[in-house]
């Protein structure tokens, strides 16, 4: 259970309290996780036990690592696209040009002229 605790008219979440080499002391946090503080645990009115969320199950971990298989292979394609030498992938953005070019009119249009293409 984590504890609430109340300081200077505001909830906080109590990560820990005890004795310190400084006396009596409170850490508090913000709910966010954000920031911590410390304070003297005397300036702080522990109000009540809130539930803790609930552990993760099996699925939810299944689809973590799916998520961050993704993501490692999103941030391997923007590392790689980094790298590249900056002719390099131009040539490569006018080869994926071209080759849409050509999908385009394998259809039979012309997305140019919006009609049916004479090249063929």
């Amino acid at each position: 259970m984590a504890t609430i605790a109340i300081y200077k008219g505001k909830k906080y979440r109590l990560a820990w309290s005890g004795p310190t080499k400084y006396g009596e002391r409170a850490k508090l946090a913000y709910f966010d996780g954000s920031r911590e503080f410390w304070v003297n645990l005397s300036t702080v009115q522990v109000v009540e036990d809130a539930p803790r969320p609930p552990k993760a199950n099996p699925a939810d971990a299944e689809y973590l690592a799916e998520v961050s298989e993704v993501e490692a292979e999103r941030n391997h394609r923007d590392e790689v696209a980094r790298r590249t030498p900056p002719a390099l992938r131009v040539s490569v953005m006018r080869e994926q040009i071209l080759a849409q070019r050509v999908a385009d009119r394998v259809d039979g249009y012309d997305r140019d002229d919006l009609g049916p293409s004479d090249d063929f």
